[in-house]
């Protein structure tokens, strides 16, 4: 049981997939090194029972499935394997190439877009041989998602490109098309309308309902109430003409409350600002509340009486009842 999948998985029909692996070869295993990922990569299963079958099944067979590698040793397909490997003190590896082209300088050989299409192929490989959660599997989606925009631009930007392509004329040639819904909803093993869902929070504004959904502090349905609701577009000039009319439909309707209320008349009335006369009010109201509850500024004396005063009221009594 290998965490390996057949080499023409690797390629696609979408402009993103990579391109075949060459023939396999042998490499010795210090020579190899792990990629590192830029903007998602599969989670991890170390330690697990998966860990645990693949590991036995190595070292009574080795690793049967090449591992998939840039002609710098970048190991982007089977980093199970290659860590196996290592606790195992295999010497010589079986690899295949994959013949993508790498820039000159060491430090950084790959581009933004060849980056995403080496991590989207590994993501889109374990969903299809791991069991992942679901929460797993949609993280992974809005995570490329992001990386897409990145990429490639945000929404507004490719609209922007596309009128301006309109804008040149006609031309000829077959017309553009892209993937239903259903392809990324088959691809990633999720329903049709919760792909219609994570797309809202994949949007560059909706980045931290975004990542309140990745964290589990948010459900899917308010992350995606939160990413629906947006601004006009710029490019429109229809939205941007009714978003202008029901902000200045709304600022006639708040002025008219004010004034059709008392504390409007009598601003009106005295030439003040509304908010200067409310605040004047509750300055009032506040002063005069204290007033009313404050404790009394004098503390009453209890009345002391000495023996004089015990006579004198003493004789008052007798002399009435007397009368």
């Amino acid at each position: 049981m290998e965490d390996a999948s057949p080499a023409a998985a690797m390629t696609t029909h979408d402009g993103l997939g990579l391109p075949a692996p060459l023939s396999p070869a042998t490499r010795p295993l210090a020579d190899l090194a792990l990629y590192p990922p830029r903007f998602v990569w599969p989670p991890a299963f170390r330690g697990t029972y998966e860990w645990a079958v693949l590991r036995e099944d190595i070292a009574t067979h080795g690793i049967r499935t090449p591992l998939r590698i840039l002609r710098n040793g970048w190991i982007i397909d089977g980093t199970h394997r290659f860590l196996i490997a290592q606790e195992l003190r295999l010497e010589r590896v079986p690899v295949q190439i994959v013949p993508l082209a790498l820039a000159r300088a060491p430090a950084e050989p790959l581009s933004d877009f060849d980056r995403l299409r080496i991590e989207r192929t590994a993501v889109r490989e374990t969903i299809g041989r791991r069991h992942l959660t679901r929460h797993q599997v949609v993280v992974l989606f809005l995570t490329l998602a992001e990386a897409q925009g990145q990429v490639f631009g945000d929404t507004a930007s490719r609209l922007a490109r596309s009128r301006a392509n309109l804008r040149g004329g006609h031309r000829s040639g077959p017309a553009p098309t892209g993937p239903t819904i259903e392809e990324p909803a088959r691809q990633y093993r999720t329903p049709p309308w919760r792909i219609r869902q994570l797309l809202a929070p994949a949007e560059p504004t909706a980045a931290n309902a975004r990542d309140q959904f990745k964290a589990g502090r948010l459900p899917l349905r308010r992350a995606y109430d939160a990413g629906r609701t947006r601004e006009p577009d710029e490019l429109d000039p229809v939205a941007r003409y009714v978003a202008r009319r029901i902000a200045l439909l709304t600022e006639m309707m708040n002025r008219w409350a004010v004034l059709a209320s008392p504390l409007g008349r009598l601003a009106a009335q005295s030439g003040l600002d509304p908010g200067t006369l409310r605040a004047r009010a509750e300055q009032t109201a506040a002063r005069q509340l204290w007033r009313l509850t404050a404790p009394w500024p004098w503390t009453p004396r209890p009345v002391v009486r000495g023996p004089r005063r015990a006579r004198q009221e003493a004789s008052a009594r007798a002399t009435g009842r007397s009368a």
